[in-house]
């Protein structure tokens, strides 16, 4: 078959069970269609005939843009045929059936264009009877066309024979099952069976025809599942009103469906809007754009007042422009007083080397910075007297010059008598005064002029520009340099943040001059900016920070104007370029374009920034084909359009960046969250209740981080961090606590003489700590503490010292000072352990500290690692329940501060006195 009626046949695109349909060619209008005719076999049946002429009648009447248009309907040969619009695109049960991924925002956006073809369908009293995927065709362009409606039939109208079903079984409404009259309410049920197929990619009654029936009439399908972002609550309540089984509690037309549908596309729409939004912000805040970056939050609350990420981040932009304002305005002052001061040196220096003009120049310099100085104010008079003066004594040289080269001696002499009055020991005055009164003057012997610099003004104007940048710069780094000196180590960082945060918008700005080839179209300009660039570098190696923060904010609004001028001037020369040179124009614009193109592509933009990469894809080829022509307004829209391409490439590759980033975060939070997980006991993990809620929210994590959704990933992994962190605590405490419990069993037995044992005093102290321990929740280390000390507890019921010295010697005096020395040593034992351990509560407990010492010690143990202690007693006395001693003390560290191993000797007189059996140190006053 070449030709149905005027209709050139291509190729055949499509063959059900009643027809066939073809790609053909109109010839008249050049416009490709889609022809439907009856097979040969089908042809014979009177209720075929019919039901493709109701096809073509219903279809007919139905002009909307999401119904496939009838163009004409004809019989060739009595063969009747029908004649659509051809449609580029493909059936949405091959995508269905793929399960090709396509975005929940797509799917709902397809559910509404159906229903608005339903609704109007309905609307002009026709029911379609077999809504199913494949009578829907997805165009490329992401539009719904609703096709086939063989079986459609006027809303009034009854079945041509009673009982009989008409339609897809898997998609029928109960009512068509039973075979009853039916209405719209039916093809709301199918609607309902294809959006749930179209989310899940599963059908919701399914099995043998039978059973089908059977659930279709009796049962509810399953709940849908769906990515745990998506707003699953509200889709299945939409699915649950289509599926009613009984139509009148089904939705009452197609509005309502689209209502809901909108309000949740809307939802999801904002939320990708905040999501794109968010990334963006963060991507221009971690490049310390921060302006950018506030806009970004901003949008985000406009949508979403209530979005705690965009406030906190927006609130993080406004402290660190606070903060830089601040630093500035601090800078500024600091500097200006050192300005100040050297400009007036500088002057004063210049003024006794009868440097005028330079010397009248820094003071007017001083009175610009502050108009009420007032020792600036009188050197400035001071040197414009001595400035006319030297004009008045230049005048009256020349005059005294003049006369004495005309032998008018008299003349010459009253001149030169005129300088010594202004200036009594100028010394060419007094040269020629004695010439005229000695009369040698040699005749013919030439006067020296001097003769003053001379530019033009064009030389003037850029000198003076280059000499004003050199004054701010070498005054700033002079002033900064003063100032920086006598900062603190916390400020010097914080200034040096500052002027990398400086540098870092200097650079992006200069990336920016350079994309719009500012060295060419801005030259001067942006050589400046190189210039106060390499000596904010110089400064900030140099660790004079304040200067170089001032340098790399001048060159960055260097830069800046270089852009403004370099977009002029391009503009410029693009207006009035000839045809070839416009040529070379774009070929660089594009040239410039490929190399933003291939950052993006490194970056991964074609995948994870697709939409923007895409759209920048389509404007290069426009530009492309713009570029071929000879034509001067297509070549100038080809260099806007790469101009276009390659800042949305730009805009790609800020992106893919940020989202590899947030991909990059949450990857750490996940590392993160194992490295706590694994120190949870296996035994706890299957009873312990905040595990296993822990673990549900690590796998909701995998899900999303799977899905692409990094910074919700994130989240769930830090929660399920915390959860883990929170298990691994109440384990560590509940260890503290049994081994508490034991200490305190085996303490208990202790009684009598038993208390007075070194041993038994050593425990006490142990055990102090792993209260202090216990009371900072360092469980691990309590617990430690308290087996420690239960150990020596056990030694005390062991092999009581005390005990042996009772039975053996229970009244010689020798023995008993041997057994208090020794006591003595071991709690000086514990003093030395206490320091070269950095115990603190220790040492505080033993000695007594005041807050003001163990300040002092806190701040000594911060500073200082691998401490040793050596003792020697001095001066030993005993007197009944009391000892005084001095301890001569040699402490040797490394001082973490400056690098350096040092070593500190001191002596202590101590008294220690035994209470209740327990000895204890005083700190003699």
């Amino acid at each position: 078959m070449k030709k149905i009626g005027k209709f050139k046949i291509i190729e055949e695109i499509g063959k059900g069970g009643m027809g066939i349909v073809y790609k053909a060619l109109d010839p008249f209008i050049d416009r490709e269609v889609a022809i439907k005719v009856i097979i040969e076999k089908e042809l014979g049946l009177p209720e075929v005939k019919e039901r493709f002429h109701r096809e073509a009648r219903s279809a007919g009447k139905l002009s909307h843009e999401n119904i496939t248009i009838v163009h004409e309907v004809g019989e060739v040969e009595g063969k009747p045929y029908i004649v659509m619009e051809y449609l580029r695109g493909r059936n949405l049960s091959e995508l269905i059936s793929k399960k090709k991924p396509i975005e929940l925002n797509q799917k709902i956006s397809y559910a509404i264009q159906i229903c608005k073809a339903l609704k109007f369908a309905h609307a002009n009293k026709i029911i379609h009877r077999d809504i199913k995927p494949e009578n829907v065709m997805v165009l490329d362009a992401g539009k719904i066309k609703i096709m086939d409606f063989g079986i459609a039939r006027p809303e009034s109208s009854t079945l041509t024979q009673q009982g009989m079903i008409v339609g897809t079984l898997a998609y029928m409404s109960p009512e068509q099952i039973k075979g009853i009259k039916i209405d719209k309410r039916a093809d709301i049920f199918s609607f309902g069976v294809l959006l749930y197929e179209l989310l899940s990619y599963k059908r919701p009654f399914q099995g043998n025809n039978t059973t089908i029936m059977y659930k279709i009439v009796h049962e509810e399908p399953e709940s849908i599942y769906l990515e745990e972002s998506a707003p699953v609550e509200d889709l299945q309540k939409i699915l649950s009103k289509c599926l009613q089984k009984k139509p009148g509690e089904r939705y009452r037309d197609c509005s309502d469906i689209i209502n809901d549908l909108e309000i949740i596309l809307k939802h999801q729409q904002q939320d990708q809007t905040i999501s794109g939004l968010l990334i963006e912000g963060r991507a221009f805040f971690e490049e310390k754009r921060l302006n950018e970056a506030q806009t970004r939050f901003d949008k985000v609350l406009e949508i979403d007042p209530s979005n705690e990420d965009a406030r906190f981040l927006r609130q993080q932009c406004v402290a660190i422009d606070d903060q830089i304002e601040t630093m500035i305005v601090s800078a500024e002052e600091a500097g200006q007083k050192k300005r100040v001061d050297k400009f007036i040196i500088d002057g004063k220096a210049l003024l006794e080397k009868n440097k005028l003009e330079e010397a009248l120049k820094k003071f007017k310099a001083v009175l610009e910075i502050e108009q009420n100085n007032k020792e600036a104010s009188d050197l400035l008079a001071t040197t414009e007297r001595k400035l006319q003066d030297e004009l008045e004594i230049e005048k009256l040289l020349n005059e005294g010059k003049k006369y004495f080269e005309q032998d008018k001696y008299e003349d010459a002499l009253d001149a030169f008598n005129e300088v010594t009055t202004i200036a009594p020991s100028h010394p060419e005055s007094q040269e020629y005064i004695q010439k005229i009164q000695t009369k040698t003057a040699e005749e013919g012997q030439d006067a020296a002029q001097i003769k003053a610099p001379h530019e033009t003004s064009k030389t003037f104007g850029k000198g003076l520009k280059f000499a004003i940048i050199a004054l701010i710069v070498l005054a700033l780094g002079a002033g900064g340099w003063y100032y920086f000196g006598s900062l603190s180590k916390a400020t010097k960082k914080e200034l040096a943040g500052s002027a990398s945060s400086e540098r870092e918008l200097m650079l992006g700005t200069k990336t920016e001059a350079q994309e719009v080839q500012a060295k060419t179209w801005a030259e001067a300009t942006f050589k400046l900016a190189l210039v106060a660039e390499r000596k904010a570098e110089i400064e900030f190696e140099e660790e004079t920070f304040p200067a170089a923060r001032q340098n790399f904010i001048e060159a960055g609004n260097l830069f800046r104007t270089s852009i403004a001028e370099a977009k002029t001037n391009s503009e410029a020369a693009v207006a009035s370029a000839d045809i070839e040179s416009l040529k070379e124009m774009v070929a660089s614009v594009r040239k410039s374009m490929l190399k933003e193109k291939s950052a993006a592509e490194k970056a991964g933009a074609p995948t994870t920034a697709k939409k923007i990469f895409n759209s920048a894809l389509a404007t290069e080829q426009e530009a492309d084909q713009a570029s071929k022509t000879e034509n001067r307004e297509s070549l100038l829209a080809s260099r806007n359009s790469f101009l276009g391409a390659t800042t949305e490439y730009k805009n790609a590759k800020v992106k893919a960046r940020a989202t590899a980033k947030v991909k990059k975060d949450s990857q750490k939070a996940k590392t993160a969250m194992t490295r706590i997980k694994r120190q949870v006991p296996k035994s706890a993990r299957t009873t312990n209740a905040s595990y296993q809620k822990a673990f549900t929210l690590e796998s909701a994590a995998n899900k999303q981080f799977k899905a692409g959704h990094y910074s919700n990933a994130k989240k769930s992994f830090q929660q399920a961090r915390g959860l883990y962190a929170q298990v691994s605590k109440d384990i560590l405490t509940q260890g503290a606590d049994d081994s508490k419990k034991s200490m305190l069993q085996t303490k208990s037995q202790i009684t009598g003489t038993l208390i007075s044992d070194s041993d038994y005093q050593l425990s006490l102290q142990i055990e102090a700590q792993g209260d202090d321990a216990y009371r900072t929740r360092n469980f691990s280390k309590a617990k430690e503490h308290y087996t420690r000390a239960e150990t020596l507890y056990s030694n005390v019921l062991k092999n009581p010292r005390s005990e042996k010295f009772q039975a053996t010697q229970p009244t010689g005096r020798d023995d008993r000072e041997e057994s208090i020395e020794s006591d003595i040593q071991n709690l000086l034992t514990v003093y030395k352990t206490s320091i070269e351990k950095g115990e603190i509560k220790s040492l505080a407990t033993l000695l007594g500290f005041t807050k003001k010492e163990e300040k002092n010690w806190s701040g000594f143990f911060r500073q200082v690692e691998k401490i040793k202690v050596d003792f020697e007693i001095r001066n030993q006395q005993i007197n009944g329940d009391k000892v005084t001693l001095d301890l001569l003390v040699r402490m040797s560290y490394h001082n973490t501060s400056n690098n350096s191993s040092e070593t500190q000797n001191f002596s202590k007189s101590l008294e220690l006195e035994d209470r209740n059996g327990n000895w204890q140190f005083i700190l003699k006053k």
